[in-house]
C-alpha cells in the first residue's frame, strides 16, 4: 500500500511541476534570468546594471521593472517578454496579438507598460536630468509578422544595442554616479511584503479598469 501511495504523491508533484514550467509566471521569470546573464556581461567600468527593482509610484504603490542599465548614454529601463510564436505588434495599439499554433492571444503593450516605468523612474528622480530610453526585449521564439516597433529588441540584439547607442553630449562620470546613488537610495527592499504591495496595486488597478 505504501508503494502506492508513494506513486500517488509523485504523480501529484509532477502534475504540480508541470503546471509551474507552463505558467506565465515561470516563463517570466525565465526570462529575466537570460537576461540578466546577458547584461552581467557588460563592462561594469561603463555601465551599471540593475535587476528585478521595485519602485514606488507617485500615488503610493508598487511597480517591478525588470532591468536597469545605466550608461553614458543615459537610463535604459527594460522589459523582457518571453514569448513564442507569431507576433502583431504596433507602438500606438494598446495591445499586441500573439499566436501560438491555432490559438491568439492578446496582450498588454509592453511600450506602454513599460513607460509607466519611465515615468515612475523620472517621477522620483525628478531633480536629474538625463534621458530615460523605454527597451522591449523579446527571449524565446517569438516570430513578428508585422513591423517591429522601435527600441522592441530580440534578446539577440540587446547588448550591441546598449553598446553602440550614442548620444551627442554624453553623461559624465560624476552625474551617473549621482543617478546610480539616487536610484540605491530611493529602490525599495525586494522582501515578501513589498512584493506582497505589490501584487495588491496590480489586483487593484484591474479592477479599476473592468469597472
Amino acid at each position: 500500500m505504501w508503494a502506492i501511495g508513494l506513486l500517488f504523491v509523485v504523480l501529484i508533484a509532477l502534475t504540480a511541476l508541470g503546471r509551474l514550467l507552463r505558467s506565465s509566471h515561470f516563463k517570466g521569470w525565465q526570462g529575466e534570468r537570460r537576461v540578466s546573464a546577458q547584461l552581467n556581461q557588460l563592462e561594469p567600468t561603463y555601465y551599471r546594471v540593475w535587476h528585478d527593482v521595485l519602485w514606488p509610484y507617485a500615488d503610493g504603490g508598487l511597480t517591478q521593472i525588470d532591468h536597469l542599465v545605466l550608461s553614458e548614454a543615459g537610463l535604459f529601463v527594460i522589459e523582457t517578454k518571453n514569448r513564442s510564436g507569431w507576433i502583431w505588434a504596433d507602438a500606438r495599439q494598446k495591445q499586441w496579438c500573439q499566436q501560438h499554433a491555432k490559438q491568439r492571444f492578446y496582450f498588454q503593450n509592453p511600450l506602454h507598460q513599460n513607460y509607466a516605468h519611465c515615468q515612475a523612474l523620472t517621477q522620483h528622480l525628478a531633480d536629474l536630468a538625463f534621458p530615460v530610453h523605454n527597451v522591449v526585449v523579446f527571449v524565446g521564439k517569438a516570430e513578428f509578422k508585422s513591423k517591429r516597433p522601435p527600441a522592441v529588441l530580440n534578446q539577440a540584439e540587446l547588448l550591441s544595442y546598449l553598446t553602440e547607442f550614442k548620444r551627442v553630449t554624453p553623461l559624465s562620470s560624476a552625474s551617473q554616479r549621482h543617478i546610480a546613488l539616487k536610484i540605491d537610495q530611493q529602490r525599495l527592499p525586494n522582501t515578501w511584503r513589498n512584493r506582497q504591495r505589490h501584487l495588491s496595486y496590480i489586483r487593484q488597478k484591474h479592477q479599476k479598469t473592468q469597472s
